[in-house]
């Protein structure tokens, strides 16, 4: 009987140090999906995006897709590093204090039958209080939402792939076309063409690469926003489950309170897989508004240059 009791309170205290380590960020994720923003056309992508500027010959080149988007991705990489190693501290917390100390128990052996109920009733940790019985109710439909989510981010990027193929196809079409009228250099046995008109022809042609990308950018904002509202709608189930369980602190016990982190990842997971929907599309449709720029700032090609 005194052993039973012994071991009863040890699986009591390795409850109790589990429940305690595991513990969710108090952040709402949907709060963080309001500030992603989808540029609504090249040129303010250019705007955007982070630009470097050679300074031997002036061109402009993409570096990333600017402040706004690298600060929410680096939030969400931080936060999910976090998230990441709370489960791996927990799980190494939970294993390494498994037994109790040589003194706990000395302790526990020393202890009478009677010592021993009362000290296990005055641990009653790993015992279903009331609030949990709604919050696991609450976390099942989180779970579920998680699932929606999932496959929604996957629809989205599925679409997204076909939008890229389309944009790839529309700027084959685009050609340098016309001739330009050529000049006879002076003192030299050799013709040019006329500068004026290398501009012209280059300006028409990125121009109508920043047209494609323009309209790549309206479809696809069209599409994100098709997913966007049901997207945020199950990211607020989760918000709620996590706000509503303290982040885990709220259940007692310990595989909610696990499930508590692993949401919270599935909801980061897919925050990011949008910021990068938006920062590709940021990176990439600035970069033909760029060329279209150091046409129009006179970086022509030779023999113009």
């Amino acid at each position: 009987m005194k052993i039973k009791i012994i071991l009863t309170l040890i699986l009591m205290l390795n409850a109790e140090i589990f429940i305690y380590a595991q513990k969710a960020l108090a952040i709402p994720v949907n709060a963080l999906l309001e500030k992603v923003h989808s540029p609504a056309s090249s040129q303010e992508s250019f705007q955007l995006c982070t630009k470097e500027t050679d300074p031997d010959n002036g061109l402009i080149s993409v570096k990333d897709a600017g402040d706004e988007v690298n600060k929410l991705q680096q939030t969400v990489t931080n936060d999910m590093t976090q998230l990441g190693s709370a489960s791996m501290n927990n799980s190494y917390s939970s294993t390494a204090t498994s037994m109790p100390s040589a003194a706990q128990m000395e302790e526990m052996k020393n202890m009478t039958p009677e010592q021993a109920m009362k000290m296990a009733k005055q641990h009653p940790t790993n015992t279903i209080q009331t609030n949990n019985i709604s919050l696991i109710k609450e976390f099942g439909k989180a779970e579920d939402a998680g699932m929606k989510i999932n496959l929604l981010i996957s629809e989205l990027n599925s679409k997204v792939l076909q939008l890229d193929g389309e944009l790839q196809q529309e700027y084959k079409k685009v050609k340098l076309t016309g001739k330009c009228e050529e000049f006879k250099v002076q003192g030299a046995d050799i013709a040019l063409p006329k500068c004026d008109c290398i501009k012209t022809k280059y300006s028409t042609f990125y121009n109508q690469r920043v047209v494609a990308a323009d309209q790549y950018i309206q479809k696809l904002n069209t599409l994100i926003q098709k997913y966007l509202p049901d997207i945020k709608n199950d990211l607020a189930v989760i918000d709620k489950a996590e706000s509503d369980s303290q982040y885990g602190d709220a259940l007692t016990i310990p595989a909610y309170k696990q499930r508590a982190v692993s949401l919270q990842q599935q909801a980061l997971i897919s925050m990011s897989s949008i910021l990068g929907i938006v920062s590709n599309v940021i990176k990439d449709t600035a970069k033909e508004y760029a060329d279209l720029t150091n046409i129009n700032n006179g970086h022509l090609p030779e023999p113009c240059n």
